[in-house]
């Protein structure tokens, strides 16, 4: 049962192809909602889900803050009534934006939908799903049965599409719940029914279970307080030889967020994106808890554009870490990007390192520039300059932690 707080909406398919061919197969979806809701805790104060049903017209049938425990979602669910009409995910999908989202995001409360479908949309669901990742509502896309569209379905699902598109026969759903409830748990591992406690192993650190459900090794939990950047390129490069890439990079910063203690009063977290140009994503007093990190960072949408990291390391110094400095707190930034700035680096960057900032050039893929890594880079180098796949990042986080940790032992 996951402990984990989240907010879960369904979109439920309704149209007349869900039963044309085989009877049950509506309530069959509607037995995988009412499982999906029973392996989570629901409260007021725990996870809440709402359900919004489509066919050629939507309806919310219920919200966020209309039950408060399974039994009456359950109820909620089996009262829905199977329209049997079009398929239009696209109103859904708008529906589900203004209204189900609409409520106010609990603080620090992730934001799921769950799109079911079994067929071909007959308006745009790329559009809809696009504006509710805006928002930064994580969308998991299922089709069911033979008939789905993937290109639809590709459209919906939140990246990287293999871990937010999936696939199922109506009588196979219930593998998917432990799929999709693993992610939207945060990565606890499968088949664990509770959340471990972490337990000390030093004065300084931390250990607990991985957060990636795909790793099952050891990391530490940094307890140092100390203040981190990120400038995170978001390039045309970056998803031209890979699609997904983007959010590779994303997924690293909230790993390395996840592996420090996190509050007003321990460490904090800023994000600058640049490609053509750059922006202050969010600053280090914008957020205090790893939830609400892990929100903004998904949030950050692809800009796709040039290269110009020159720009990004200014405006790091200019406004991220222009704020006081905190009394005894490191200031950290790791830099990421995957290919050659059209601008100076050497220069913005020995600025930020004159004002104390120490500074990780992490260079990704194939296409860096390694004179302009180790021209960021802090001395010495070995320690500052780290090179890393796309698909290969993982390790760099307890490398660069170790050292953000101020030498933290490793943990074999």
């Amino acid at each position: 049962v996951c402990k984990a707080k989240v907010d879960v909406g369904f979109l439920l398919d309704g149209s007349g192809s869900v039963e044309f061919y085989a009877k049950g197969n509506f309530q069959r979806c509607k037995n995988f909602i009412n499982k999906f809701v029973k392996s989570f805790m629901v409260s007021k104060d725990d996870s809440h889900f709402g359900l919004v049903l489509f066919s050629s017209d939507s309806n919310v049938e219920f919200k966020f803050d209309d039950h408060y425990d399974a039994a009456s979602i359950t109820a909620a669910v089996n009262a829905t009534k199977y329209p049997g009409m079009g398929t239009y995910a696209g109103k859904g999908l708008t529906l589900a934006k203004d209204d189900l989202y609409s409520a106010p995001v609990r603080s620090g409360v992730p934001r799921i939908l769950i799109v079911m479908t079994d067929g071909i949309s007959s308006d745009d669901v790329a559009g809809p799903a696009k504006a509710l990742r805006d928002m930064g509502v994580e969308i998991f896309a299922l089709g069911i049965g033979k008939n789905y569209d993937q290109g639809q379905l590709d459209s919906m699902g939140s990246d990287p599409k293999p871990d937010h598109v999936v696939t199922a026969d109506f009588d196979k759903l219930d593998p998917v719940i432990q799929t999709i409830k693993d992610k939207a748990c945060n990565g606890i591992d499968k088949e664990q029914t509770e959340s471990h406690s972490a337990s000390p192993v030093d004065d300084g650190a931390l250990k607990t279970k991985n957060q990636n459900r795909f790793r099952s090794s050891s990391v530490t939990v940094c307890k140092a307080k100390v203040d981190v950047g990120f400038l995170l390129d978001g390039s045309g490069s970056v998803e031209f030889y890979a699609k997904g890439n983007f959010q590779r990079c994303k997924n690293f910063i909230n790993k390395f967020v996840k592996s420090f203690m996190v509050s007003k009063d321990d460490s904090h977290f800023g994000l600058v994106l640049f490609s053509s140009d750059s922006n202050v994503e969010f600053k280090f007093d914008d957020h205090y808890d790893a939830a609400s990190i892990t929100a903004a960072v998904n949030a950050t949408n692809y800009p796709g554009m040039g290269t110009y990291a020159g720009k990004g390391l200014t405006l790091a110094k200019d406004d991220l870490y222009s704020a006081p400095v905190r009394s005894g707190v490191p200031r950290i930034l790791i830099v990421m990007t995957d290919g050659i700035s059209s601008d100076d680096v050497a220069g913005p960057a020995k600025a930020l390192r004159d004002m104390g900032v120490e500074i990780f050039a992490l260079g990704i893929g194939k296409n860096y520039d390694q004179g302009q890594l180790d021209s960021m880079g802090s001395d010495p180098k070995p320690d500052h300059v780290v090179t890393a796949d796309f698909d290969k990042l993982d390790p760099v986080i307890q490398t660069i932690k170790d050292k953000a940790c101020k030498g933290m032992k490793k943990l074999s």
